[in-house]
């Protein structure tokens, strides 16, 4: 999934404005959005000095609620499926709550109208592969926090699960989405 929000935050803001992010800014947006990510000065002057024009760009990132949005509605996304992966793991059996369901739809949602407004077909296609793959990750994750069993995802990878491990990304994700604020200000503030 954060993949896949970082394709799509990146695909937006090199497609809208003409702004494209470079492979060093890519990754500390990489570094930044992850889970167990971190958020220092030295990043943040990393992200920041290939962007010739700061208050263009912050004006563009404030007043965007694409960019808002996105991070809303993935943060929410995200909190509310490994809230369900905990009751799964819980009760040993899939259990999808009502917000997760809410979640999911909006963020699809989201993402279909997003996609199809990338007039480039080969890109519009791998937004939706993402998504796809995305939503089968996200369902392989119920079932293995259920069936106490390592999560095989949709690309191939196996990720052991367990409740500690929920508990701890769970713990984590409002942090990730905090650092991205963070990065996102052109102005480094401690």
């Amino acid at each position: 999934m954060k993949k896949f929000i970082i394709y799509i935050f990146c695909f937006i803001l090199i497609s809208t404005k003409s702004f494209s992010l470079t492979l060093d800014q890519q990754e500390v947006f990489s570094v930044v959005m992850s889970v167990y990510g971190k958020i220092d000065k030295h990043l943040h002057k990393r992200f920041w000095k290939d962007i010739k024009n700061r208050n263009e760009i912050a004006k563009y990132l404030e007043s965007s609620g694409i960019t808002v949005k996105i991070t809303r509605d993935s943060l929410n996304y995200s909190k509310e499926l490994w809230k369900s992966a905990l009751v799964s793991y819980d009760q040993k059996q899939v259990y999808q709550s009502e917000n997760y369901l809410k979640a999911k739809k909006e963020l699809n949602n989201f993402i279909n109208i997003t996609s199809n407004n990338i007039p480039n077909l080969s890109e519009r296609a791998q937004v939706v592969n993402q998504m796809k793959i995305s939503m089968i990750n996200s369902k392989s994750l119920l079932e293995s926090a259920a069936a106490h069993k390592p999560l095989v995802g949709a690309q191939g990878i196996t990720v052991q699960i367990d409740r500690e491990k929920i508990v701890y990304i769970l713990n984590n994700l409002e942090k990730s989405f905090l650092r991205i604020e963070k990065l996102l200000d052109p102005v480094w503030k401690d």
